[in-house]
């Protein structure tokens, strides 16, 4: 859908009818600005209203996004109604802020919104990648690999099915204009086709799926897709030279691994379970396009939580605690988005390791290790409830949280998690819908609740 040139003259500036959070969850909002009553009786953040210019002339659109200057630029029409807040206009984001409030404290302050510019960076790259593939496969000099008509279809179901949950789909896509499970069903039968052929531009596919598979999934249990990535990638290198060249070939290749990567240590964490996915010489290219960077996790942090899940605190529980020591020794303090989510990735870690030394009838840490449990998670749940939720770390901390939510000692620690997990589903891409009920059995079962 095209965004058209606006004619005539603004007639003025009008709020739309709902607030974010309102019209993401599909519910009527009762305009009680700046936080409408819904939002404040379940304890989310109202999101604000969205700004519109209302134009005089009725031949042209009624409305169109509030600009500083007019540029005549082609508007960009890949992705105009799903915009970021970040891709704001200047006077927009301004009024939005004042709605709002400048306070950034606790997560239920309203000023903060999940739809932040990082929120959709994976889904938003996965695009990305099939657009370029698309189009190499259209050039004359494409590969064989891509100019494999699987493949073509493939890529084009898949990139429809990424722009159709984001919310930007051409009404042509579809019949209802979002995707069904026939959709989805269509794209796995073709994928199952190019795996036939270990074709390795399959690879886009899967990490679609398995992101899919993340956010809507059981919390913890993503392994279905990384086996199968780690099938596709066992035929194609054995070592890290050769999957560098593989990633000259395959569009995004790098990026897509380092998130499952990623996706396999964190679910071995979450399950409580020993032994991953993907080998060591995998992780060694974790951090080459800067991915710790994207998720806020240090990287000496993630040897901890790749120790753990590997099995390293059975084998070495001294070696291990110390480990501990070390993580919480680093703690920086809360000043920055950068510190604070280090900090709760360390205090993570630790709980991770010390979970694992916990008695198996008792579920307590080792003699004089509880006070290292405790102060972890109070310094985690700390730190969350100073995060600010438009934080591009934010909903990348969701394995932190549970860590924390399945050791809390007390009430206000519980109401912090559950604040997380209802923000993670009023988000723009609602993610881990089942884990806030796996806390509260776990707080029911301890008597907190």
């Amino acid at each position: 859908m095209e965004e058209t040139k606006p004619r005539g003259k603004p007639r003025g500036m009008r709020r739309d009818r709902d607030c974010r959070a309102c019209k993401t969850r599909g519910i009527k909002c009762d305009l009680n600005r700046p936080r409408c009553q819904p939002c404040v009786a379940s304890e989310l953040p109202c999101g604000g209203y969205p700004q519109r210019v209302v134009w005089a002339n009725k031949t042209s659109p009624t409305s169109v996004a509030a600009t500083t200057k007019p540029k005549r630029r082609k508007p960009d029409t890949r992705n105009v109604t799903g915009r970021t807040p970040a891709a704001r206009p200047a006077v927009v984001a301004v009024i939005a802020d004042r709605t709002a409030g400048t306070h950034v404290g606790p997560v239920h302050e309203e000023k903060q919104s999940t739809t932040g510019p990082d929120h959709y960076s994976l889904i938003k790259r996965l695009s990305s990648f099939c657009r370029h593939i698309e189009a190499l496969a259209g050039s004359s000099g494409a590969r064989r690999q891509l100019s494999e008509a699987t493949m073509t279809r493939l890529v084009s179901r898949i990139n429809d099915l990424v722009q159709a949950r984001m919310g930007t789909a051409p009404m042509q896509a579809t019949v209802s204009g979002t995707a069904g499970p026939l959709d989805y069903i269509a794209a796995l039968m073709d994928l199952s086709e190019a795996l036939e052929t270990a074709n390795p531009v399959a690879f886009v596919a899967i990490a679609a799926f398995a992101f899919f598979e993340v956010c809507e999934g059981a919390f913890g249990e993503w392994q279905r897709h990384l086996y199968g990535a780690r099938s596709l990638l066992d035929l194609h290198c054995r070592t890290t030279g050769e999957l560098e060249v593989l990633a000259r070939d395959v569009t995004g290749l790098s990026e897509m691994v380092s998130h499952l990567l990623w996706f396999d240590v964190m679910g071995a964490i979450i399950r409580g379970t020993t032994g991953l996915i993907f080998e060591d010489w995998h992780r060694e290219t974790l951090n080459a396009g800067g991915f710790f960077d994207i998720v806020g996790c240090p990287a000496s942090t993630f040897h901890v939580f790749t120790n753990v899940a590997v099995g390293g605190v059975d084998a070495d529980p001294i070696g291990s605690c110390l480990m501990v020591m070390d993580s919480l020794l680093q703690l920086e303090g809360c000043d920055t988005d950068v510190a604070r989510t280090a900090d709760a990735y360390r205090c993570a870690a630790a709980i991770a390791v010390l979970a694992r030394l916990e008695d198996a009838e008792t579920r307590l840490p080792p003699p004089g290790m509880e006070t290292a449990m405790t102060k972890a998670v109070d310094r985690l749940c700390h730190v969350m409830e100073m995060m600010p939720v438009s934080s591009r770390y934010y909903l990348h901390l969701a394995v932190a949280v549970f860590l924390a939510g399945m050791r809390v000692t007390r009430r206000e620690q519980c109401d912090i998690v559950r604040r997380y997990w209802q923000n993670c589903r009023a988000a723009e891409f609602p993610r881990y819908p089942d884990a806030e009920m796996r806390c509260e059995e776990h707080w029911r079962a301890i008597g907190l609740l």
